[in-house]
């Protein structure tokens, strides 16, 4: 062994001295990304209706809007004691529809019956 190896090996102890072992922390689990549908126009004659899909997630009694690969969309609810996740979710999925109306829906008018 030379000079050199044994340089090497010190530097190498010190190392392992100086530095603290690194205990890796487990990953929290990815939240349940749980889906709302609200009906925005009721079925008549061959007219199926629409509904609008929201998805959410429930964490920490949070409830996070996301789109349906769980990505956060930005809106949030914290739940009071009590509050059903899935009745705040399906408000802010009827409030999101509310800001953007839907203008080139099909208008439904009662018949006029024969004069």
């Amino acid at each position: 062994m030379s000079w050199l190896d044994t340089l090497r090996d010190r530097g190498l102890q010190a190392k392992r001295v100086a530095e603290p072992e690194v205990i890796p922390r487990p990953r929290a689990p990815k939240p349940e990304i749980r889906t709302v549908y609200v009906q925005t126009r009721r079925p008549s004659g061959d007219d199926p209706g629409a509904v609008i899909v929201g998805h959410y997630s429930v964490q920490d009694d949070v409830v996070t809007m996301c789109d349906g690969d769980g990505k956060p969309t930005g809106k949030h609810h914290h739940l009071s004691a009590g509050e059903d996740p899935r009745q705040a979710a399906w408000r802010l999925t009827r409030d999101a529809k509310s800001v953007a109306p839907d203008f080139n829906r099909r208008l439904n008018y009662q018949p006029l019956g024969l004069a």
